[in-house]
């Protein structure tokens, strides 16, 4: 169904699961499409794979609203942003997302957690990484008009609007900040004190917050970047031009050859999202603005507000290396940081949204 108010423009739709798409037979026809993923893969999700079930056994609605003038995509389970009876919610968790911030990717993981806590969960895409149905008739500015709206400071204002205009007033605000959201969770605590004063807890996974150009994977980003970024962008827009059928099949077939034990339906979903030229020119102008921007630790935002956080690392973490955890508990020893003892990877969602929904809920409920 597709609402209209003088403020946005809604799709939303009752819960469905996703279809698999059907494995590709002509990949070997398609080695720059295994390039290009390959790449997405290497920088977005490392070395994982798992078979998951996408639960939609859950009121789940998603749809599209217009945010410090750009359309972001939502995912809701337990409520919609502007449903009456989520005014009197008193507990509400959103996720702020890594780069890509395509909101499919968290889909299973989310999911797991409202079964869990049967309190509403939320997540919203970042500026420019989804792109509208073209049935909504949507406009708004690209990246080369309005940098600022898309950079890593947009982000953050991006979030900071969403919060003001949909969170309920009297409700306890938890948030999971994963990678690059946990920064931007951070510039919200530090900058926004009438949100801060709001959020009951904010967990920071896998969090990418100091010197992420130094990190192991960035010495692979920062060439592919310089060297490699038409190439990408010239074979994200090739498969603009495929059959939907085709396209799907190679996207499918590649995930599958990548992580040969299984992918979720909504992964599946997102990468086809992720594989489109404005995306991936979206994806990349920010990632190359997080890495000028993210420097130093900021201690002093952690030290204020240590009652409200819980970080957790990975022990082998290309974007936030074991280091940045010794250098946490090192300048902010009272810090609640726990390193991963499961191996779990940079990009939990693919492979162990099980055992970081349990991990979260269990936080929440401790928590309460």
């Amino acid at each position: 169904m597709l609402l209209h108010s003088s403020s946005c423009h809604i799709l939303r739709t009752e819960v469905h699961q996703f279809q698999t798409f059907v494995v590709g037979c002509c990949l070997s026809t398609v080695p720059a499409w295994m390039s290009l993923l390959s790449v997405f893969h290497f920088v977005c999700f490392s070395q994982i794979s798992a078979t998951m079930i996408y639960a939609s056994n859950m009121t789940y609605q998603e749809g599209w609203v217009v945010v410090n003038e750009m359309p972001t995509h939502v995912e809701t389970w337990g409520g919609w942003i502007e449903d009456p009876a989520i005014k009197d919610s008193k507990e509400l968790l959103i996720c702020v997302s890594g780069n890509p911030g395509v909101t499919e990717f968290y889909s299973h993981f989310l999911s797991l957690i409202h079964s869990t806590l049967k309190i509403p969960v939320w997540i919203i895409s970042h500026a420019g990484h989804e792109l509208p149905p073209n049935a909504l008739h949507l406009k708004y500015p690209t990246v080369q008009d309005k940098p600022e709206l898309y950079d890593l400071d947009g982000q953050v204002t991006h979030k900071v609007q969403f919060i003001e205009k949909y969170a309920p007033e009297k409700c306890d605000l938890y948030f999971i900040g994963h990678s690059v959201g946990a920064k931007i969770m951070s510039d919200i605590m530090k900058n926004y004190p009438h949100i801060n004063s709001r959020i009951k807890k904010c967990y920071m996974l896998f969090p990418t917050l100091e010197h992420i150009a130094n990190a192991p994977n960035a010495k692979f980003f920062i060439p592919m970047f310089t060297y490699l970024n038409r190439f990408i962008l010239f074979w994200a827009w090739v498969s603009t031009l495929l059959p939907g059928r085709l396209r799907n099949m190679i996207i499918n077939g590649v995930m599958y050859l990548s992580h040969p034990s299984g992918v979720t339906d909504c992964c599946l979903t997102a990468t086809d999202k992720l594989v489109d030229p404005v995306v991936v020119k979206n994806v990349f102008f920010l990632a190359n603005d997080e890495m000028g921007k993210i420097k130093d630790l900021d201690t002093e935002t952690i030290e204020k507000n240590l009652s409200k956080l819980r970080f957790y690392f990975g022990t082998t973490d290309g974007w936030c290396p074991v280091s940045y955890y010794e250098n946490l508990r090192k300048k902010c020893p009272q810090a609640d940081a726990i390193l991963c003892p499961s191996n779990i990877k940079h990009a939990f969602v693919i492979s162990s949204s099980h055992d970081m929904a349990d991990l979260v809920s269990k936080w929440i409920k401790e928590d309460k």
